[in-house]
């Protein structure tokens, strides 16, 4: 259910206008997530080491166009987890959780 997906230093995965379509675990390297105001200045919101999550949650959710640009700091390697695959895992979830009760 997850895909690895590897990414040079100051490569990007998602930028501006782009629509965020998974999860993204870092396992190793880190991410940066931030946005660009009218005048170009770069806002950091969230950086994203080895352990944690990032994603655009406005874009991931509305599966609208969302304004967070994702770039590696690091050369950076994760694990992408897409919003089809995460049902199927919560559901898969909730089964063997049933399936333990008893």
């Amino acid at each position: 259910m997850l895909q690895t997906k590897f990414l040079k230093r100051k490569a990007f995965l998602l930028t501006d206008g782009e629509i965020c379509k998974h999860s993204i675990f870092i396992t190793e390297g880190c991410l940066r997530g931030y946005t660009v105001d009218k005048r170009g200045n770069e806002h950091v919101l969230s950086f994203a080491p080895p352990g944690w999550w990032i994603a655009d949650l406005y874009s991931l959710f509305s599966q609208r166009p969302g304004s967070l640009y994702i770039a590696a700091i690091t050369d950076t390697t994760t694990l992408m987890l897409s919003n089809t695959n995460k049902e199927t895992y919560i559901i898969t979830c909730q089964n063997l959780n049933a399936f333990s009760k008893f």
